[in-house]
């Protein structure tokens, strides 16, 4: 995520968020705790995160993230999150600080997109 000015924000690779300075934000650590991992701590997920600017707060945003497991369904189960990340925490450093709350559990595929409204439905609005 960058800001109006183009500057970097944070990133991820879909199981840890790192600030402009390259350091993981406190609490961001396996946010995604149940993606599939390799040895490298890489995830095997594609296209798993998306962030949004949160409403009316600046230096807020929501990373929406699915990770999936398997269970009965043919092709596993998936779960979509939530988790907040507030850039104005830690001395304007970054700070996860609402982490893997589960919106919904469904069968899924490998990526999603993000529908105008689901921000809404997501956290209650």
């Amino acid at each position: 995520m960058s800001d109006a000015n183009g500057d970097l924000l944070f990133y991820t690779n879909g199981c840890q968020v790192a600030n402009f300075n390259n350091q993981l934000l406190p609490n961001s650590n396996l946010f995604n705790n149940y993606a599939p991992q390799n040895y490298y701590s890489v995830c095997d997920l594609w296209q798993s995160v998306i962030s949004l600017p949160y409403p009316d707060q600046p230096g807020k945003f929501i990373l929406m993230h699915y990770n999936y497991y398997t269970g009965s369904a043919p092709y596993g189960v998936s779960r979509l999150f939530y988790s907040v990340v507030d850039m104005n925490a830690n001395g304007g450093t970054g700070e996860m600080t609402t982490k893997n709350m589960q919106v919904f559990q469904d069968s899924l595929i490998d990526s999603f997109c993000m529908p105008p409204n689901m921000l809404t439905v997501a956290i209650g609005g």
